[in-house]
Order: C-alpha cells, then sequence, then structure tokens
C-alpha cells in the first residue's frame, strides 16, 4: 500500500511540474495500450481454447453405444464390369453376434443368402469401433441440421491414419447421422481406400443403419 501511494505521488508530482508533464502523460497512456492489449490477447487465447474443448466433447460423443444395438448394412461394389451388393442384417450382443449375409442376385433381382466363404467387402468397415477410432481425434469438416432432428457430421479421414504406406492427401470419407445424442447411420465412401488394392473399383459405398443403439 505505501508503495502504491508512492507512486501515486510520484505521477502526481511529475504532473504538476510543466517540464515533465507530457512526458508523464505518453507514457501512462503507453502503460494503458499496453495493460489493455494484454488483456484482450489474454482473452482471444481463452476463447480459442473454450472452443477446441467443445468441439473436443462433440467429437469423442460417441461413447455412450449401448452393448447391444441392431443393425443394417448395405455395401455396394461398383467395378467396371459389374456391381455387387451385400444386404447384412444382425444383432450385436454381449455374448454373440448374429449376422445374416445376403448378396444382390442380378438373375433374380433379389438378396440371396450369401454362403460363399469368399467376401468382397471389407469387414474392418463395418466394424462400429474401428469407425469410431478413425474420426474420434479428427475434427470434422461441416455439420447440417436436419428439421426432423437429425445431425450430420462429415469427416474427412486420410487414408495413411488407415494404412501409413498410403498418401496423406487423399481420404475416405465418413458422414455420421446422429439423433438425440446417438448415431443412427453412418455412410462410408471408400472409393479411394479399396482403388489402391482393385484398379477396376469405381465407387465402394457402405451405408451402415443402427437401431436401439
Amino acid at each position: 500500500m505505501k508503495k502504491l501511494k508512492e507512486t501515486y505521488e510520484f505521477i502526481k508530482e511529475k504532473l504538476e511540474d510543466t517540464r515533465t508533464r507530457s512526458a508523464t502523460i505518453l507514457g501512462l497512456y503507453a502503460i494503458f495500450f499496453f495493460l489493455l492489449f494484454l488483456l484482450l490477447s489474454t482473452g482471444t487465447g481463452n476463447n480459442v481454447e473454450k472452443a477446441n474443448t467443445n468441439n473436443l466433447e462433440e467429437i469423442i460423443n460417441y461413447s455412450n453405444i449401448q452393448k447391444e444395438y441392431e443393425y443394417t448394412y448395405n455395401l455396394e461394389i461398383r467395378e467396371i464390369d459389374k456391381i455387387t451388393k451385400y444386404l447384412i442384417t444382425g444383432k450385436e450382443s454381449i455374448e454373440e453376434k448374429n449376422n445374416l449375409v445376403k448378396i444382390y442376385n442380378d438373375v433374380s433381382q433379389d438378396y440371396v443368402i450369401d454362403n460363399s466363404s469368399e467376401k468382397l467387402y471389407d469387414e474392418e468397415f463395418i466394424n462400429l469401433n474401428k469407425i469410431i477410432s478413425l474420426v474420434n481425434d479428427i475434427d470434422y469438416e461441416y455439420t447440417t441440421e436436419y428439421k426432423n432432428g437429425d445431425i450430420l457430421k462429415n469427416y474427412l479421414v486420410p487414408l495413411n491414419k488407415i494404412n501409413y504406406l498410403y498418401d496423406l492427401k487423399e481420404n475416405i470419407e465418413i458422414s455420421i447421422y446422429e439423433y438425440d445424442n446417438f448415431i443412427n447411420k453412418i455412410v462410408i465412401d471408400l472409393t479411394n481406400y479399396e482403388i489402391k488394392n482393385n484398379n477396376n473399383i469405381e465407387s465402394v459405398i457402405y451405408t451402415l443403419e443402427y437401431k436401439n443403439i
């Protein structure tokens, strides 16, 4: 308190002296603007940090997945000479995973039970935990809110996050639809990834729908 009083008396003395008054006023202005700059800088930093934290909370919101849920997967693999479609339905539970896999038959124009041992689709990308791990630590490109309450979050996942040998500049696109903070649909465009292993690929789209998740 004594120091503060001495400082006040010193400034007062300088202001009353006509020889030092102008320099003192300039000095006080300089101190004022310097403190104002520090205050504004600190405030901006806090806002950015808060925004990042809130965004992170939105990204990791996918931890509220139930232990049991129903699913329907529509997988379409388009190649230059053919189109292969899979319909996979089932229930994920703690005890077991029940799966019914059907493949589209061009002749009957219907899905038939697929008993073949060879699967053209990539099971890694119908694994919900795997999909969540791909988007869990990246920001979404954009979000869209629909009138029915659905919220779409669109992510671009670098290929080298899936396979470190792939080009960082290329991506797969993952669109996650939420309702009331729970996932009800995921659409994955795997074209850029699958074309690395098959030059005949034109497009690969996985549409994964969930109930009671």
